[in-house]
């Protein structure tokens, strides 16, 4: 009975990894059109002082205010949905990697 439970437990951790696993590439790649990186690129050069704003922190892109405040930036967030998860999610992460982006674009 044990060994039974501890294989329903593992067989259950294991499904919701390996969803998490599949559910994360697909957002990944839920886009149509230029990349995700290249429409915040494009906004940022847009609006260079949201753009040094959120270079040195990040995290106001989940600032209700702060967006509410940059009707451009509200606008940009509710077109790009992918951008949008990313960078609220991670917001460091986001514009570090969008910081690559330009440099390589």
């Amino acid at each position: 009975m044990k060994r039974t439970r501890i294989k329903k437990i593992v067989t259950a951790l294991a499904v919701a990894i390996f969803s998490g696993a599949i559910g994360t590439a697909a957002l990944a790649q839920d886009w149509r059109g230029p990349h995700p990186l290249a429409n915040t690129d494009h906004y940022l050069d847009r609006h260079p002082e949201v753009a040094a704003q959120l270079q040195q922190h990040p995290g106001l892109v989940d600032n209700s205010r702060y967006v509410a405040s940059h009707p451009g930036l509200h606008e940009f967030l509710a077109r790009h949905p992918v951008a949008r998860t990313e960078w609220k999610s991670h917001p460091y992460r986001y514009m570090n990697r969008e910081t690559k982006y330009d440099q390589n674009h």
